[in-house]
């Protein structure tokens, strides 16, 4: 086979560090849309001397954290673990051009450094300037709004994670049951400063964002959102367009570029693995969709970051690859979710794609194509690497695609063994780098046949219906070549309820007594030989138009540990407990809010939690204390369903 190169340089894969350069004492960021952003370390302030001062990290830097937005962040040195005073105060100045309720949340992280784990975790904020409100819930109880008199002194703030980079956004009046909302009632034209002062040693501090209440928590966290300007003015119209159609890495969740018409990506340069994200102006807008090569909605994303691609919770790119040669991408703003409301000015640019490796890069060779039968489940596949003027110092094995994860071993050598195969077809790829670090890359598939004599299942094609219908016929079938059908066998799966099933023993099977949401259907088929062999069917049931008009909009992870929002879960999603934690939480969003209840559904157990009041967490919560629940490993369902 023709083997395909790639260089990945590493210059632009990784973001490159730059010089922080702080807004001067007089500039005024301008919030925009509903949203203000300001990076922390870029405030005119003094960052403070001696046992109190703040340290600025960036790339290379021993206690700097990877996944700082803007490439920097700070860290307070002063007090203790316990706190103290505050310190080395920092200050920020800013315009509200949309005035409303507004949310303040800082991105921060506890480096714990031998502390318990609730340490380090903590800073002091105020805001002063034009006359303001507070919340329309502000009084002393907890869990209230906080009044003006802590919005205006200097009050602790905390929720920061010791293992990622988190949000702090609730306010401590003063003991475990004694917890206040940070709520502004910011009027239009108002100028504002945020002062942020040490409080607990080790607390990093990355950025300052400011969302009004009709935008989504979720898309106002996001790290993709640019920086607010401080150019005066801001942005009080209302007209919404997109700025920038940025490439992003999706192995690392980098940015490369801008794309811009005209422009060749080069997939031996940039990687295979990428994703587009539209950057819009205001940076929070209802929804943006893509068009791709005359495809009027290839994608459409209803919070940020706006991917083509598709992404996960905490910003997490899924893996796009555009094919070769020329494509047209359109990407177009609307005031409302999934496309709806008015649309802005779109972006439009033409790009070609190629895959041509530079001069010098080395070559990979994966070997050739194999194909084996079954019981045989293993293979050994020879590959090898060349670099003219060069040499070759490491290989890397990886599965790219297959019907299950197979067993590797040999991975960081030449020859790679595959085992615990299954019949279909599996692609593994081979990375060779050399002397200069750089990367070449082919691929190989291995074709695993199915036993002689084996039957197939054939379960029919995935079916939908909506309710009041709640009945499915099933059409299967199963072949065998040199032999027989003896026997048929359906049983469910998975789905959000147990459904009555008939013709269970025939090929065609009946499914009745449905409810919303999916099922999964599995016909098993036996052959006169005693071999057996199976396939699944799934059935969506969508709720009836013209119902209640209620709907569950998003499935929220949330951080049990500090009752923070990591990030809608999407399908598709993958959940690593080594990353977010294992203490977690899913609250479900529902418009609109409240609703009477939510059942959720977990895999098969249709009643896993009814919750009747807000917040609807499948865990469980006290108001907004929300419960700690590890969700076990693999692939799970879940289905959250509001009720009147």
């Amino acid at each position: 086979m023709s083997p395909l190169r790639a260089l990945l340089a590493s210059l632009l894969l990784t973001p490159l560090a730059q010089a922080v350069t702080p807004v001067s004492a007089t500039d005024v960021y301008q919030e925009s849309g509903g949203i203000l952003v300001m990076e922390a370390e870029r405030t005119p302030s003094s960052l403070g001397s001696g046992s109190n001062r703040w340290e600025l990290y960036e790339p290379g830097e021993t206690n700097f954290v990877t996944g700082a937005t803007n490439n920097a962040h700070l860290e307070f040195q002063g007090n203790s673990s316990n706190g103290g005073p505050a310190a080395a105060p920092l200050t920020y100045q800013f315009r509200i051009n949309e005035g409303g309720y507004y949310y303040i949340h800082l991105r921060a992280r506890a480096r714990l450094d031998g502390a318990e784990s609730d340490k380090n975790n903590d800073c002091y904020i105020k805001v002063n300037g034009d006359s303001y409100g507070a919340g329309p819930n502000a009084g002393n109880s907890h869990l209230m709004d906080a009044p003006l008199s802590l919005l205006t002194s200097n009050t602790k703030i905390y929720g920061a994670s010791p293992t990622t980079w988190g949000w702090s956004d609730q306010l401590d009046a003063g003991g475990e049951s004694n917890k206040r909302w940070p709520v502004y009632n910011f009027t239009s034209g108002g100028t504002y400063t945020l002062t942020i002062s040490g409080r607990s040693i080790k607390y990093n501090v990355d950025r300052i964002v400011f969302r009004k209440s009709t935008i989504a928590s979720a898309s106002a966290k996001s790290a993709s959102l640019s920086e607010s300007s401080t150019s005066t003015g801001g942005g009080t119209g209302t007209g919404q367009s997109v700025s920038t159609l940025m490439l992003v890495n999706a192995d690392t969740d980098a940015d490369i570029g801008p794309i811009t018409s005209g422009m060749t990506i080069n997939l031996a340069v940039t990687g295979a693995n990428l994703n587009v994200r539209a950057m819009t102006n205001p940076p929070i807008v209802g929804s943006v969709r893509f068009s791709l090569d005359g495809v009027a909605d290839s994608m459409t994303q209803s919070s940020a970051p706006y991917t083509l691609g598709g992404d996960g919770p905490g910003d997490d790119y899924l893996p796009w690859t555009p094919s070769l040669g020329g494509h047209t991408l359109i990407a177009t703003p609307y005031t409302a979710a999934s496309a709806g409301g008015t649309a802005g000015t779109p972006m439009t640019v033409n790009f070609t794609v190629i895959n041509t490796p530079p001069s010098g890069s080395p070559t990979a060779n994966a070997g050739t194509d194999k194909s084996i039968t079954l019981p045989t489940n293993s293979v050994v596949i020879n590959g090898s690497g060349t670099d003219t003027g060069g040499s070759i110092n490491g290989y890397a094995w990886a599965q790219v695609s297959g019907p299950s994860t197979a067993t590797l071993s040999g991975n960081t050598t030449a020859n790679l063994t595959a085992s615990a195969l299954l019949q279909g077809t599996y692609v593994f790829r081979l990375t060779v780098t050399d002397n200069s670090s750089l990367t070449g890359y082919d691929d190989v598939s291995v074709v695993v046949n199915a036993a002689a004599g084996v039957p197939v299942a054939n379960a029919g094609a995935d079916k939908a219906i909506t309710l009041p219908t709640n009945a499915v016929v099933i059409n299967g079938s199963g072949t065998d070549t040199g032999g027989s059908i003896s026997a048929h066998s359906w049983t469910q799966v998975s789905g959000p309820s147990t459904a009555t099933l008939s013709g269970t023993t025939t090929a065609n099977l009946t499914a009745s007594a449905l409810v919303q949401g999916p099922y999964v259907f599995r016909l098993t088929v036996t052959d006169n030989s005693g071999l057996t062999a199976s396939d699944d069917v799934t059935v969506t049931v969508s709720a009836a138009s013209g119902g209640s008009g209620q709907s569950v909009t998003t499935l929220m992870l949330i951080d049990a540990d500090t009752d923070s929002e990591i990030g809608p879960i999407q399908n598709g999603s993958t959940i690593d407990l080594a990353v977010v934690g294992a203490n977690l939480n899913i609250r479900a969003d529902t418009s609109p809010y409240p609703v009477g209840s939510v059942r959720f559904t977990l895999n098969d157990v249709a009643d896993y939690a009814t919750q009747t009041n807000p917040p609807y967490a499948m865990g469980g919560d006290a108001l907004t204390d929300f419960w700690p629940w590890t969700p076990p490993l693999g692939t799970l369902t879940v289905t959250a369903t509001p009720y009147t």
